[in-house]
């Protein structure tokens, strides 16, 4: 059966001449009563007019016929394919604008957003590169639990992050790299209404920059995504908003504590814990007194201060406390913080920056640190990516780089409650 003669929807359509043509496409919806079915393809959406069998509802048809006032004159509708059962996806309330399914609607969004990131880095002399998903060694966050499979005999892992790939970029010579990642996380945690075992990381690198520079970055990346998206400048998730319009905030997470929560963070900076949990309003369980202060720590984060963040402008959380961020250099002014933030928008996470630590021997005894809080914790013991450490050693240049979750972005973008929204196939909930 061929196709060669058929004309896209939207072309028809925007024909001035009204000789026959023929059309081909699903079928979204039927009118039976006024002899009336909507037909879509990749283009655009009309109205067919049949003079004879109105198609079933999810069928694929092709119409031969002329461009009417008001709807398409099928002359003639042959039936292609007629579907066993009818597919929700097909009803009315389902088809957004344009005729196409929210669905479809949804991962056009989605492909302007990713379309307009590499215009922009490209734009700015960054070098896509893609790095690879199966290492030798994750990374040693001790909250990340990695996938692993193997080669040959020999335990490989799939990537959480293409981070340590990057700042080995960096070491070479590659002043100025991204990448748009699949990402990998296992565990209960990683599925939910803001994550997925398999997601996507864009992450940029600038070599001789500040986080000050990323932070340029982000406020300009924002508005040509929300730009890309929707033709506007503002992400909503409920009955929220926020403004890309406006400028990004910095607020440091002492600042934070304080104004948010009513929490003192300079203890904890000190290292003294139990000054810092006679804030708590409650006992806090933990092993120790550190384990106890940090639980502490990370409940008034998520619990009191994150959900306040990133409305009516994004914030941008700086200043974290140093025994939180094993992959930043420390803050020159007070060594107690490092210098690291995190993009919140309307109280959701979406990126983390750091001023890239360079020193390969503070950098293993952190990673080896982290490694023994997992077994302490009762996760598994982890090797050390050393390729990584290696390339420390032969001098990565003064750097800061940022990891910022994409389908989170879209989901805002778009306005969704969740980032399976903005997925092709999304995983299913694999756990009770």
């Amino acid at each position: 059966m061929s196709f060669a003669g058929r004309t896209p929807i939207a072309e028809m359509l925007a024909g001035e001449a009204r000789g026959e043509a023929e059309i081909a496409g699903r079928v979204v919806s039927v009118d039976s009563s006024r002899s009336l079915f909507r037909l879509r393809d990749a283009s655009g959406a009309v109205d067919v007019r049949s003079s004879g069998p109105i198609p079933p509802r999810g069928s694929l048809v092709r119409v031969r016929g002329r461009k009417g006032r008001d709807a398409f004159g099928g002359r003639e509708v042959r039936l292609v394919f007629q579907p066993r059962h009818d597919p929700a996806q097909w009803t009315p309330s389902s088809v957004g604008s344009r005729g196409f399914p929210w669905r479809q609607f949804r991962l056009r969004q989605r492909s302007r957003v990713m379309r307009a990131v590499r215009e922009f880095f490209q734009g700015q002399g960054f070098l896509e590169v893609e790095t690879p998903a199966l290492l030798p060694a994750p990374g040693q966050e001790p909250h990340l639990l990695p996938f692993r499979t193997e080669f040959a005999g020999q335990p490989l892992f799939l990537a959480t992050s293409p981070e340590y790939a990057h700042k080995r970029l960096l070491a070479e010579g590659f002043e100025r790299t991204f990448e748009i990642a699949r990402s990998f996380r296992n565990g209960l945690e990683e599925h939910s209404t803001l994550h997925q075992p398999e997601f996507h990381l864009l992450e940029w690198y600038r070599a001789w920059a500040s986080l000050e520079d990323l932070g340029r970055d982000v406020e300009a990346l924002l508005r040509v995504t929300a730009r890309a998206c929707s033709g506007g400048f503002v992400a909503r998730r409920g009955n929220r908003f926020v403004d890309f319009e406006e400028s990004p905030c910095w607020l440091s997470v002492a600042e934070a504590f304080r104004e948010f929560a009513g929490v003192d963070l300079e203890p904890y900076l000190d290292q003294d814990d139990r000054r810092f949990l006679q804030q708590a309003d409650q006992p806090i369980q933990g092993t120790d007194v550190r384990d106890q202060a940090d639980r502490f720590y990370f409940r008034t984060l998520v619990e009191a201060v994150e959900p306040r963040l990133g409305e009516p402008a994004p914030v941008l959380l700086c200043r974290y406390p140093a025994r939180h961020a094993a992959l930043a250099e420390l803050c020159p002014d007070d060594p107690r913080v490092a210098a690291r933030f995190e993009l919140y928008v309307l109280g959701i996470e979406l990126a983390n920056a750091f001023q890239e630590l360079r020193d390969p021997e503070e950098q293993e005894r952190r990673l080896v640190a982290e490694n023994q809080q997992r077994v302490a914790a009762g996760g598994p013991e982890l090797p050390i990516h050393r390729e990584f450490l290696e390339a420390l050693r032969r001098g990565m240049p003064p750097s800061a780089g940022i990891a910022l979750g994409m389908d989170r972005l879209c989901m805002l973008l778009a306005g969704e409650a969740e980032i399976g929204a903005m997925l092709a196939f999304p995983h299913p909930s694999f756990f009770p």
